[in-house]
């Protein structure tokens, strides 16, 4: 990725690009390209995925598939589930039931044995991710 896409921007040879990622990525890539206003361009950045709970939800079945959604591969792939909606009337039960999923996941290395919750790779997300939630 980031040794073999700009080379190939700055030729100028690409007329079309589709990039799913970052937004600081995808300014990156359109920037190496010589003629960026003609390359068309179809960026999925900074995507905030849902996940959407309503009133009828079977709870057992909510959390854990928005554990699962959330959190495999640290929540660090475009599919993840970035932001979850919760009718009203069962927020504080899933919120609940959330927390105590998320804090129950075994944390580590990302070598060890069963680890599913690794540090995250950037120094400030945790700091940033804490206020999401507060």
């Amino acid at each position: 990725g980031r040794a073999t896409v700009p080379p190939v921007m700055r030729t100028g040879l690409v007329d079309v690009l589709g990039f799913i990622g970052g937004s600081k990525a995808g300014d990156a890539i359109l920037k190496e390209h010589p003629a960026p206003h003609r390359l068309k361009a179809f960026l999925q950045l900074d995507a905030k995925n849902l996940g959407v709970v309503a009133p009828d939800a079977d709870l057992d079945v909510a959390v854990g598939q928005c554990v699962v959604g959330s959190t495999s591969y640290n929540g660090q792939r475009c599919t993840a589930i970035k932001l979850i909606l919760v009718h009203h009337s069962i927020a504080d039960e899933f919120v609940r039931r959330l927390a105590s999923a998320v804090a129950a996941l075994p944390r580590g290395l990302p070598w060890e044995e069963g680890v599913l919750i690794t540090p995250l790779p950037e120094p400030k997300k945790p700091a940033y991710l804490a206020e999401l939630v507060g």
